[in-house]
Protein backbone atom coordinates (compact mmCIF):
# COMPACT_ATOMS: atom_id res chain seq x y z
CA UNK A 1 0.00 0.00 0.00
CA UNK A 2 2.62 2.22 0.82
CA UNK A 3 4.71 1.74 -2.08
CA UNK A 4 1.23 2.69 -4.26
CA UNK A 5 0.59 5.49 -2.21
CA UNK A 6 4.38 7.00 -2.83
CA UNK A 7 3.57 6.06 -6.68
CA UNK A 8 0.19 7.69 -7.19
CA UNK A 9 1.94 10.91 -5.45
CA UNK A 10 5.31 10.88 -7.69
CA UNK A 11 2.41 10.80 -10.57
CA UNK A 12 0.10 13.34 -9.01
CA UNK A 13 3.11 15.86 -8.60
CA UNK A 14 5.69 15.85 -10.79
CA UNK A 15 8.93 17.93 -10.51
CA UNK A 16 10.13 19.33 -14.01
CA UNK A 17 13.27 17.95 -14.62
CA UNK A 18 11.70 14.09 -14.34
CA UNK A 19 10.02 12.12 -16.95
CA UNK A 20 9.04 8.61 -15.75
CA UNK A 21 8.23 5.07 -18.22
CA UNK A 22 6.31 2.73 -16.50
CA UNK A 23 6.43 -0.89 -18.50
CA UNK A 24 4.12 -3.37 -17.52
CA UNK A 25 3.44 -7.15 -19.70
CA UNK A 26 0.08 -7.27 -17.95
CA UNK A 27 -2.04 -3.71 -17.43
CA UNK A 28 -4.60 -5.72 -15.87
CA UNK A 29 -2.30 -6.27 -12.91
CA UNK A 30 -1.91 -2.01 -12.82
CA UNK A 31 -4.55 -0.67 -10.80
CA UNK A 32 -6.64 1.97 -12.31
CA UNK A 33 -5.42 5.04 -10.36
CA UNK A 34 -2.11 4.91 -11.84
CA UNK A 35 -3.51 3.84 -15.59
CA UNK A 36 -5.73 7.14 -15.15
CA UNK A 37 -2.46 9.29 -14.70
CA UNK A 38 -0.55 8.06 -17.54
CA UNK A 39 -0.48 8.22 -21.05
CA UNK A 40 -0.92 5.30 -22.42
CA UNK A 41 1.17 3.82 -25.50
CA UNK A 42 0.24 0.06 -26.67
CA UNK A 43 3.54 -1.68 -28.12
CA UNK A 44 3.13 -4.21 -31.26
CA UNK A 45 4.77 -7.41 -30.47
CA UNK A 46 6.30 -9.35 -33.32
CA UNK A 47 4.36 -12.03 -35.04
CA UNK A 48 5.68 -15.39 -33.81
CA UNK A 49 6.17 -16.41 -37.16
CA UNK A 50 9.05 -13.35 -37.83
CA UNK A 51 10.45 -14.49 -34.32
CA UNK A 52 10.94 -18.18 -35.24
CA UNK A 53 12.91 -16.49 -38.88
CA UNK A 54 14.59 -14.18 -37.15
CA UNK A 55 15.93 -16.95 -34.22
CA UNK A 56 17.01 -19.98 -36.93
CA UNK A 57 18.71 -17.38 -38.51
CA UNK A 58 20.51 -17.01 -35.28
CA UNK A 59 21.08 -20.61 -34.95
CA UNK A 60 18.05 -21.30 -32.90
CA UNK A 61 16.83 -24.59 -33.65
CA UNK A 62 12.98 -24.45 -35.27
CA UNK A 63 11.28 -26.38 -32.50
CA UNK A 64 13.07 -24.41 -29.72
CA UNK A 65 12.34 -21.33 -31.55
CA UNK A 66 8.96 -22.41 -31.79
CA UNK A 67 8.37 -23.01 -28.19
CA UNK A 68 10.48 -20.09 -27.01
CA UNK A 69 8.24 -17.29 -29.15
CA UNK A 70 5.26 -18.48 -27.38
CA UNK A 71 6.39 -16.49 -24.67
CA UNK A 72 8.83 -14.59 -25.51
CA UNK A 73 8.50 -10.85 -27.18
CA UNK A 74 12.22 -10.54 -28.82
CA UNK A 75 14.66 -12.50 -30.91
CA UNK A 76 17.43 -11.08 -27.78
CA UNK A 77 15.39 -13.16 -25.15
CA UNK A 78 15.10 -16.13 -26.93
CA UNK A 79 18.57 -16.45 -27.87
CA UNK A 80 19.35 -15.51 -24.05
CA UNK A 81 16.89 -18.21 -23.07
CA UNK A 82 18.57 -20.98 -24.95
CA UNK A 83 21.71 -20.47 -24.50
CA UNK A 84 21.81 -19.11 -20.66
CA UNK A 85 19.37 -20.40 -19.06
CA UNK A 86 18.04 -24.19 -17.49
CA UNK A 87 15.38 -23.60 -20.64
CA UNK A 88 16.72 -26.92 -22.28
CA UNK A 89 16.93 -29.10 -18.90
CA UNK A 90 13.07 -28.32 -18.29
CA UNK A 91 12.37 -29.06 -21.76
CA UNK A 92 14.11 -32.08 -21.49
CA UNK A 93 11.81 -32.31 -18.55
CA UNK A 94 8.75 -31.82 -20.33
CA UNK A 95 9.48 -34.33 -22.48
CA UNK A 96 9.26 -37.04 -20.16
CA UNK A 97 6.35 -35.67 -18.23
CA UNK A 98 4.32 -36.41 -21.53
CA UNK A 99 6.16 -39.89 -22.18
CA UNK A 100 5.29 -40.77 -18.23
CA UNK A 101 1.55 -39.32 -18.99
CA UNK A 102 1.89 -41.62 -22.02
CA UNK A 103 2.85 -44.34 -20.71
CA UNK A 104 0.71 -44.51 -17.85
CA UNK A 105 3.03 -43.74 -15.35
CA UNK A 106 3.61 -42.70 -11.49
CA UNK A 107 3.62 -38.90 -12.03
CA UNK A 108 3.99 -37.95 -8.70
CA UNK A 109 6.93 -40.01 -8.27
CA UNK A 110 8.74 -38.97 -11.31
CA UNK A 111 8.38 -35.26 -10.53
CA UNK A 112 9.48 -35.92 -6.69
CA UNK A 113 12.87 -38.20 -7.90
CA UNK A 114 13.57 -36.88 -11.72
CA UNK A 115 11.97 -33.02 -11.71
CA UNK A 116 13.00 -31.92 -8.50
CA UNK A 117 16.83 -31.38 -9.08
CA UNK A 118 16.27 -29.71 -11.88
CA UNK A 119 13.31 -27.62 -10.64
CA UNK A 120 14.44 -25.65 -8.10
CA UNK A 121 13.01 -22.22 -7.83
CA UNK A 122 10.70 -19.84 -9.12
CA UNK A 123 11.85 -19.00 -12.11
CA UNK A 124 12.56 -22.70 -13.06
CA UNK A 125 8.80 -24.09 -12.34
CA UNK A 126 7.18 -20.81 -14.25
CA UNK A 127 9.56 -22.02 -16.96
CA UNK A 128 8.29 -25.40 -16.47
CA UNK A 129 4.72 -24.94 -16.57
CA UNK A 130 5.43 -22.03 -19.51
CA UNK A 131 6.71 -25.29 -21.46
CA UNK A 132 4.04 -27.84 -20.16
CA UNK A 133 1.39 -25.42 -21.48
CA UNK A 134 2.41 -25.25 -24.62
CA UNK A 135 2.79 -28.45 -25.19
CA UNK A 136 -0.77 -29.52 -24.01
CA UNK A 137 -2.12 -26.48 -26.35
CA UNK A 138 -0.09 -29.07 -28.99
CA UNK A 139 -1.91 -31.76 -27.30
CA UNK A 140 -5.50 -29.95 -27.48
CA UNK A 141 -4.78 -28.39 -31.42
CA UNK A 142 -3.27 -31.30 -32.74
CA UNK A 143 -6.33 -33.17 -34.16
CA UNK A 144 -7.47 -29.65 -35.80
CA UNK A 145 -4.14 -30.44 -37.92
CA UNK A 146 -2.62 -26.92 -36.49
CA UNK A 147 1.28 -26.49 -36.08
CA UNK A 148 3.13 -28.30 -33.52
CA UNK A 149 6.01 -26.32 -31.40
CA UNK A 150 7.04 -30.13 -30.28
CA UNK A 151 7.62 -30.80 -33.46
CA UNK A 152 9.93 -33.59 -32.74
CA UNK A 153 7.50 -35.04 -30.50
CA UNK A 154 4.35 -35.18 -32.50
CA UNK A 155 4.46 -39.26 -31.56
CA UNK A 156 4.07 -38.46 -27.95
CA UNK A 157 1.73 -35.47 -29.09
CA UNK A 158 -0.59 -37.96 -31.48
CA UNK A 159 -0.73 -40.51 -28.92
CA UNK A 160 -1.54 -38.15 -25.71
CA UNK A 161 -4.22 -36.43 -28.18
CA UNK A 162 -6.36 -39.61 -28.36
CA UNK A 163 -5.78 -40.80 -24.82
CA UNK A 164 -6.11 -37.89 -22.51
CA UNK A 165 -9.85 -36.11 -21.86
CA UNK A 166 -10.78 -32.42 -20.56
CA UNK A 167 -7.63 -31.16 -21.88
CA UNK A 168 -8.70 -27.82 -21.43
CA UNK A 169 -9.14 -28.47 -17.72
CA UNK A 170 -5.69 -29.25 -17.62
CA UNK A 171 -4.67 -26.28 -19.40
CA UNK A 172 -7.11 -24.40 -17.00
CA UNK A 173 -4.99 -26.28 -14.04
CA UNK A 174 -1.83 -25.11 -15.81
CA UNK A 175 -2.78 -21.34 -16.41
CA UNK A 176 -3.99 -21.66 -12.47
CA UNK A 177 -0.58 -22.51 -10.87
CA UNK A 178 1.20 -19.60 -12.79
CA UNK A 179 -0.62 -17.10 -10.93
CA UNK A 180 0.34 -19.52 -7.66
CA UNK A 181 3.55 -19.31 -8.61
CA UNK A 182 4.23 -15.29 -8.32
CA UNK A 183 3.17 -15.45 -5.11
CA UNK A 184 5.62 -16.76 -2.77
CA UNK A 185 5.05 -20.29 -2.35
CA UNK A 186 7.24 -23.51 -1.59
CA UNK A 187 8.16 -24.73 -5.31
CA UNK A 188 8.36 -28.75 -4.18
CA UNK A 189 4.85 -28.40 -3.04
CA UNK A 190 3.55 -26.36 -5.80
CA UNK A 191 5.42 -29.35 -8.10
CA UNK A 192 3.12 -31.67 -6.15
CA UNK A 193 0.30 -30.42 -6.22
CA UNK A 194 -0.04 -29.47 -9.98
CA UNK A 195 0.34 -33.26 -10.69
CA UNK A 196 -2.30 -34.42 -8.35
CA UNK A 197 -4.67 -31.81 -10.14
CA UNK A 198 -3.94 -33.10 -13.02
CA UNK A 199 -4.19 -36.55 -12.49
CA UNK A 200 -7.72 -35.75 -11.21
CA UNK A 201 -8.94 -34.27 -14.05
Amino acid sequence: TEAVNSLLKFLEEPTSDIYAIITTSNINNVLSTIISRCMNIRLKKASKHQLVVDATKKDIPLEDALILSCFLGSVDTIIDTYENSSYLSIKDIVVEFLDQINEGKDLLYFVQVEASDIIKDKNDFLMFLELLEISFLDIMNYKNGAELNYKEQEEIIESLSNKLDKIEEKLSTIMLFKGCTMANANVKLLLDSLVIKLERR
